[in-house]
């Protein structure tokens, strides 16, 4: 399936909605959702701890754009570049990708989502 990402690269993305690439969709929300426990179950954490939950989700949500995507060095500065709330669509885009959602669809959500935010 293909995913137009102008912040990263010009052409779109094929993204291939494998059983290897869903399991690492799958594995990659379980460790997301594992790092937010650990933050919850802490009541009352330290700004280290927190330093250490935000980087901690940052480079596994690096780790599972790069793999999906296939970025070369290049791509991965230009993701590192971007601002975090552009990252995080990036990675919301692309699981809603793999759970077989089409690019019009993705689009259309975003679209609304931006318009809902903006009333």
């Amino acid at each position: 399936m293909k995913l137009s990402l102008p912040e990263i690269r010009v052409e779109p993305f094929n993204i291939i909605t494998s059983i290897k690439n869903i399991k690492k969709m799958h594995a990659y929300q379980l460790e997301q959702t594992k790092t937010l426990e650990e933050l919850k179950e802490n009541s009352n954490p330290t700004e280290q701890f927190v330093s250490d939950y935000e980087i901690k989700y940052l480079e596994q949500s690096e780790k599972f754009i790069r793999e999906i995507l296939i970025l070369n060095e290049e791509e991965v500065d230009k993701l590192e570049s971007l601002e975090r709330d552009k990252f995080m669509l990036i990675q919301s885009k692309i699981i809603l990708t793999l759970q077989g959602y089409s690019s019009e669809a993705i689009e259309k959500i975003f679209s609304e989502s931006d318009q809902n935010s903006k009333k």
